[in-house]
Parts: C-alpha cells; sequence; structure tokens
C-alpha cells in the first residue's frame, strides 16, 4: 500500500511538472487524429553529421526518473523547433538564458521534429514562423531545499522561415531540411529537397485524400 501510494504521488507530481512546461505542437498519426479548422504541416529534418548517443544526456529532471524518461524519448536525436505566428521572431538571447528552457514562453508551441523522421504537426490556419531550430544536449535537474539547480546544454540552429499557410489549407508542405554543422555544433549551412512525390504518396496512405499543398519556406526578412 505504502509503495502505490509513492508511485501515485510521483505520477501527480509528473502531471503537474509536465502541465506548467511550455506546450507543443500536437504530432498527429491518423486521420482520426485530425482536429477541425486547423492544418497538418508536413515535412522532416535531417542533421549531417547524424547526432550519437554519447552527445546527449538526460538525468534527473524534475520529477526524477519517470520525467526523465518521457524527455528522454522525446528530445533524443530530435530537432526542436521554435515557432509562432508573430513575424517579429522571438528573443532568442533571452530563451537560451533560461534555465528551465521546457518552461520558457519561448518555447511555447514548439515542435519536437525527430531527425530524418517525416513529422505531421498540427498548426493554424495563419502564417507560421519558424524562428530556430534547438538541441538540447544535455538537460536534468537537482533540488536542494527549496531551490531547484538546472543544468542544461542547448545548441541552438538559426532559421527564420516563413510558412505561408492559407486559411483554406488542410496540410501543407515544407520539404525535407538537411541541416550541416561542424564539430562545435556551428550551422554551416541549410539545404531543403523536394520529396513532394514520396511525401505526398506516405501522406494518402496515413490520411486518405486530405489535399496536401507544397509550400516554399521562405525567409522571414524577404517575406515582410
Amino acid at each position: 500500500m505504502k509503495k502505490i501510494l509513492i508511485l501515485a504521488m510521483v505520477l501527480c507530481a509528473v502531471v503537474m511538472l509536465t502541465s506548467c512546461m511550455a506546450s507543443t505542437r500536437t504530432m498527429i498519426k491518423s486521420a482520426a487524429d485530425i482536429e477541425p479548422d486547423k492544418v497538418i504541416i508536413v515535412g522532416k529534418f535531417v542533421l549531417h553529421p547524424e547526432l550519437v548517443q554519447a552527445e546527449q544526456s538526460f538525468g534527473q529532471i524534475l520529477a526524477g526518473d519517470m520525467l526523465s524518461g518521457v524527455m528522454d524519448a522525446a528530445l533524443r536525436n530530435a530537432l526542436v523547433v521554435l515557432n509562432g505566428t508573430d513575424p517579429k521572431g522571438i528573443d532568442l538571447e533571452k530563451a537560451s538564458q533560461t534555465m528551465a528552457v521546457l518552461m520558457s514562453p519561448e518555447w511555447k508551441d514548439r515542435i519536437e521534429a525527430k531527425f530524418g523522421e517525416t513529422f505531421y504537426a498540427v498548426a493554424e490556419n495563419v502564417p507560421l514562423y519558424f524562428y530556430s531550430g534547438a538541441i538540447i544536449l544535455k538537460l536534468f535537474s537537482q533540488a536542494s531545499g527549496n531551490t531547484t539547480y538546472y543544468t542544461r546544454s542547448v545548441v541552438y540552429l538559426p532559421m527564420g522561415y516563413k510558412i505561408d499557410i492559407k486559411p483554406d489549407d488542410k496540410a501543407v508542405y515544407i520539404g525535407t531540411v538537411h541541416l550541416y554543422r561542424d564539430e562545435f555544433n556551428k550551422l554551416l549551412k541549410t539545404e531543403i529537397i523536394d520529396d513532394y512525390k514520396t511525401e505526398k504518396e506516405l501522406f494518402t496512405k496515413t490520411f486518405g485524400n486530405i489535399p496536401l499543398r507544397k509550400v516554399t519556406l521562405t525567409a522571414m526578412e524577404a517575406a515582410k
């Protein structure tokens, strides 16, 4: 009984703490998950060279091992895309200085996309902006009394893209974005490859006859 009570307390702590975190955009996997009056963003990110497991470390995070496992599953070998509907962008310097990054308002509605895998993210039917990509290399916390100390290491990969979503769009395809980095995790170049034919076939198998419109990622400066 005591063990059950402790487990219940831990589960409650996980629920409360995850609800405090900045929200992520819904990722869907079937037609049954489609929300009305929303658009599906279809794309893929590929990192060169690929991340190796030793580059990332997720230790005790907030509620402990249980939440650490959740974060590990979501953030390992993944690009966190900081995005929003404000063409002015976000304060990346402020975002990078926030210790509890997952609770930062700059990380609200983030897209957690696994490298090399097609993602299907839900968004509103208005133009969307990709401000920056982020790779979390290290994230854990340690409580001491009433104070929680965070250790984190985040690599920011600047983007600055506009997705020109139309009011009647049901789904938009943005391409496969290849990100090339050096040994210091500095972004060297970005290359966008059009894999529409392949992705359209996969999309139709998954979501049926929903129209998938191909869009071009436009630099935010040029889009203003």
